[in-house]
């Protein structure tokens, strides 16, 4: 699941509670580099911003660059969530870059780093040691 310090709380006082059983979900920030962290996080930040800028291509006339979006949260999909309300571009909407990724895979799997790629095996193998339980 996504993660942010807040549900990270919220999901120990679940397991204090016995209202959530230990080790039943795995949270992206287990896998990433930030104790704030979404599944969009999993990728680097320029490989992201290409699929932001392939499925924005009318609305993001000049291409989004990672200088547009350095700082502020360390979640990709916040800091473009800020970037579109800046420049007043409307809401951001995660899924169209989920979606061309989906449409366009053929091109965009063989550009995925190494580090993107190891990030998702360690999030796969601790799914499967779940379900393995």
């Amino acid at each position: 699941m996504d993660s942010t310090r807040a549900d990270t709380q919220k999901i120990r006082n679940l397991l204090s509670t016995g209202k959530l059983k230990a080790r039943s979900i795995i949270q992206v920030s287990e896998v990433c580099d930030n104790d704030d962290a979404d599944l969009e996080d999993l990728l680097d930040t320029g490989f992201y911003l290409q699929l932001v800028n392939g499925a924005y291509t009318t609305e993001l006339q000049p291409r989004l660059k990672v200088s547009d979006i350095a700082t502020g949260s360390p979640r990709i999909v916040k800091r473009v969530e800020a970037y579109f309300s800046t420049k007043q571009l409307g809401r951001f909407n995660h899924y169209r870059p989920a979606t061309y990724f989906l449409g366009n895979q053929g091109q965009l799997l063989p550009k995925l780093s190494d580090k993107t790629l190891d990030r998702a095996e360690t999030l796969a193998t601790k799914v499967n040691a779940l379900l393995s339980q």
